[in-house]
């Protein structure tokens, strides 16, 4: 698999997209693409068995409304298909993450997460190549989240209770009484 395999696909998604806009009588303004995955990234600064980490949840969300056929196929009904989901900091490929459910229902979300160490800086980028089941509709979603390596531990203090040079330190005194 090609690290840019995503990008490019994108661009080849552009470029046509710029075709059909330019060719078209009406304007470019009144023309709005559709989107039919919505794909979301957060992230929260956790300690995990003493280290600190970057706690990375992605949501995808189908915008397809599901369809009410009786006995229709899954790929009838809107759901759509995750085919690849990579993290890449610039060109460089980190790895890739699991949706689960890899098919996101009509109307449905599915759920994906990451960690990566808490001193970890840069942008972050999520690609998502998706496609519907029967193949009419493709595209690729980016998420881009911006890291700057504060998840670290906090610093530790430490407090003395000894006395300043010329002075006591505090005792406790009963007092006796004699009579």
């Amino acid at each position: 698999m090609s690290v840019f395999r995503p990008f490019a696909r994108v661009g080849a998604a552009l470029a046509a997209g710029g075709l059909v806009l330019g060719l078209s009588a009406v304007s470019a303004g009144s023309q709005e693409l559709e989107t039919y995955l919505v794909v979301s990234g957060e992230y929260e600064c956790v300690e995990v068995e003493g280290d600190y980490v970057w706690a990375i949840d992605y949501l995808a969300e189908n915008l397809i409304e599901p369809l009410p056929e009786p006995g229709a196929i899954p790929a009838a009904s809107g759901d759509i298909w995750i085919l690849d989901a990579d993290l890449y900091v610039g060109e460089e490929e980190l790895g890739a993450v699991t949706f689960d459910p890899d098919v996101v229902p009509a109307g449905g979300t599915a759920t994906a997460s990451a960690t990566l160490p808490g001193t970890f800086e840069g942008e972050l980028v999520l690609a998502v190549d998706w496609v519907t089941g029967d193949e009419a509709l493709a595209d690729v979603e980016l998420v881009v989240l911006d890291l700057d390596g504060s998840c670290v531990a906090p610093p530790t203090t430490t407090t003395s209770t000894t006395a300043a040079p010329g002075a006591a330190n505090a005792a406790v005194v009963r007092p006796t009484f004699t009579g």
